[in-house]
């Protein structure tokens, strides 16, 4: 009602504020307080603090359908699955001996079906990603 700004500030806990917008940089304890400095006419309002908890954030995968791929021994398919959070995505072979992997590169070992997962663990800031598979056909 005094017309002052409202000034906010983080007095602890994973989080910054810029042009009275809240940023959180981790996983924590937030508290904000919010002040309002007074005049000659008007004391200041006393401060206002919250607290909430920030908690890791949800993230996703998205890895598009593998085509079934003729059967040439040692050819290799480059994995692109991505993650919602950014973070990097690792995969398996549910057959080692049709397609092998490693890092993000699948080798044709033979004909046959496998499955391809793909996950994400997590890190300080992002909860483990819910795996997603893939059926790839070498005929």
């Amino acid at each position: 009602s005094s017309g002052f700004a409202v000034v906010l500030s983080v007095k602890s806990g994973p989080a910054t504020i810029v042009d009275n917008q809240v940023t959180f940089i981790g996983v924590g304890r937030v508290v904000l307080a919010a002040s309002q400095v007074g005049n000659k006419d008007m004391k200041a309002a006393p401060e206002v603090t919250t607290s909430f908890l920030v908690t890791k954030g949800r993230q996703a995968i998205s890895f598009s359908a593998l085509n079934s791929t003729p059967f040439v021994q040692g050819s290799t398919l480059e994995l692109s699955a991505t993650t919602s959070s950014g973070l990097p995505v690792a995969y398996t072979s549910s057959n080692p001996r049709v397609i092998s992997i490693s890092g993000s590169t699948a080798t044709i070992v033979r004909r046959g079906r496998a499955t391809i997962r793909a996950t994400q663990s997590g890190d300080s800031n992002w909860a483990p990603a819910t795996p997603v598979s893939r059926v790839i056909r070498i005929y």
